[in-house]
């Protein structure tokens, strides 16, 4: 979980909310596997 009671500071981002997050981004490089049409 990124629930934070205490607020978020860059450090407590850094440290913890990104961690957490990692296995939901996606590589940039995937865009054209994923999307066959042009950028707008």
């Amino acid at each position: 979980s990124v629930h934070s009671d205490v607020g978020w500071t860059p450090e407590h981002i850094a440290g913890h909310g990104m961690p957490a997050l990692r296995g939901s981004f996606v590589g940039l490089d995937r865009s054209p596997d994923v999307f066959a049409w042009d950028p707008i």
